[in-house]
């Protein structure tokens, strides 16, 4: 028989103007035999149903779906190959080719490895060498030719002053390297948040940075970005584990929304409201669980409002609910299976199967070695 998850609530009671919240069924496991680095919710198998990808250093694990969300036996890719940072294996889905089909791009050793969809498989990986190990990577649109490019960042396992974040242009004539930045970054989202239309970038900084700051890359929609750092605490305990952008206010402008990893009174969610040409309001505390280290943003009721889900070490995801005044709910938490930590990269939201409701799907590094899957109804 089949039960719900138990939900826990932190925090002051509800106010009338929180939205209802859905139950999550128990967690399902995808043991591999290795600690998962990245995942991604998307059809690469063109059967019209969305799969699951997750990553490991050495590999690219592909969970089918059928039209009921059950997931097969995974379709395992090489990659090439661990180095000693710990960060290789981010990844990115999109249609590199055109073809209407959509592929995989994995950050790894080698810099980036091309995976095209065919025939509902993906062929050999083709290589976009960088002077560094691949650590951070995403997908989309920067520079207005309706093909989606790549920003990729790493760092050097034998030389640390080697690092960089790059642009990698989807030309027809092959892939075109621009150095942006030296620095890397262990995870980046592409998101307009200055309102213009045009993609930035918006990475994370590994470790902390005193003062805690994160370094924005604002695009000019032609591949051009300008740089603006932006402090978002005093305390080193307010430094930045995972970062992302959405709109949690309800106000249509994307916010930039961040967990510290951290151990109670210091653990918290933070967002800062995004204003008028990129600026933002100070944070905003909300109370968390201890030990945050991904998050992720997505409406998860069906309530047209982005909530926040979080995943937290030592076996909680937690979700916070978007109330109709723009503010987010307290933390309500439902059990995973262990594990200290995640990958910054390690969370994704999407539907798998039929449900009404989008599910989450985890990479774990930590007892289950594998994909966790957290449904929905």
């Amino acid at each position: 028989m089949r039960r719900r998850g138990l939900l826990v609530t932190l925090g002051a009671g509800f106010a009338a103007l929180v939205p209802p919240a859905f139950a999550f069924a128990p967690f399902e496991t995808y043991p591999v035999g290795a600690e998962g680095q990245a995942v991604a919710i998307a059809d690469v198998t063109g059967d019209k149903h969305n799969d699951v990808l997750m990553t490991d250093q050495t590999r690219l694990f592909v969970f089918r779906a059928n039209a009921n969300g059950k997931l097969a036996k995974p379709v395992v890719y090489p990659t090439a190959g661990p180095g000693s940072n710990e960060w290789n294996g981010d990844l990115a889905v999109a249609d590199l080719n055109g073809d209407g089909r959509l592929d995989a791009a994995v950050a790894d050793k080698a810099g980036v490895q091309i995976f095209l969809q065919r025939g509902g498989r993906f062929a050999a990986p083709k290589t976009i060498a960088l002077p560094f190990i691949g650590a951070s990577i995403a997908a989309a649109d920067v520079d207005g030719d309706r093909r989606p490019d790549l920003v990729v960042s790493g760092r050097s396992d034998q030389d640390s002053s080697i690092v960089g974040l790059y642009l990698l242009s989807n030309r027809r004539s092959g892939w075109h390297l621009q150095k942006l930045d030296a620095r890397w970054f262990s995870s980046i989202r592409l998101v307009d948040i200055t309102g213009d239309g045009k993609l930035d970038i918006v990475p994370l900084p590994p470790g902390n940075v005193v003062p805690p700051s994160v370094r924005l890359y604002l695009g000019n929609g032609r591949g051009g970005f300008t740089q603006r750092d932006l402090q978002v605490g005093t305390e080193n305990t307010d430094a930045p584990a995972a970062l992302v952008a959405g709109d949690v206010t309800g106000d249509r402008r994307n916010d930039l929304v961040f967990v510290n990893e951290a151990n109670k009174p210091w653990s918290h969610l933070a967002v800062m409201s995004g204003g008028p040409g990129g600026d933002f309001a100070a944070p905003k505390v909300y109370p968390s669980l201890d030990m945050a280290s991904a998050v992720a943003v997505a409406d998860l009721n069906g309530d047209h409002r982005n909530d926040v889900v979080v995943l937290h070490g030592f076996k909680k995801l937690g979700v916070y609910y978007q109330s109709k005044d723009g503010t987010l709910a307290a933390e309500q938490l439902t059990d995973l299976p262990y594990s200290t930590r995640y990958d910054p990269n390690g969370v994704a939201v999407g539907k798998i199967g039929p449900g009404a409701h989008p599910d989450v799907a985890i990479a774990d590094n930590g007892y289950t070695k594998g994909l966790v899957v957290v449904r929905q109804p």
